[in-house]
């Protein structure tokens, strides 16, 4: 499943491709990551955009970094068993990760 960190390149057909671009928060290596691992699931990103009542191009926009929602990231989250927090730890503050876990603990 989806790995805790996720790698900066991607090799295809031989050549290195990176997809982190420098100086942002676009993640293509971890937006080709939770395609995979959706599928793994038995579903898809048109198949969470659809029940979210967004556009698949909405979601992968979310997924890729251009965008943030913190509604999709959950339902993406959701999708692949985590929270959102662990799926995409660079949009959310230590502290917002602490309160859900302190939540979490109440329950």
């Amino acid at each position: 499943m989806l790995a805790d960190s996720f790698s900066e390149s991607l090799t295809v057909q031989g050549s290195e491709v990176s997809f982190l671009a420098k100086n942002s928060k676009i993640n293509l290596a971890r937006h080709e990551r939770i395609k995979c691992d959706l599928r793994l699931a038995g579903t898809t990103l048109a198949e969470v955009a659809k029940k979210l009542g967004i556009s698949q191009g909405s979601l992968t926009n979310i997924s890729q970094g251009h965008r943030t929602s913190h509604r999709a990231q959950e339902a993406l989250a959701a999708a692949l068993g985590m929270t959102a927090e662990k799926l995409f730890p660079d949009r959310y503050e230590p502290k917002e990760i602490e309160s859900k876990t302190s939540e979490n603990r109440k329950i």
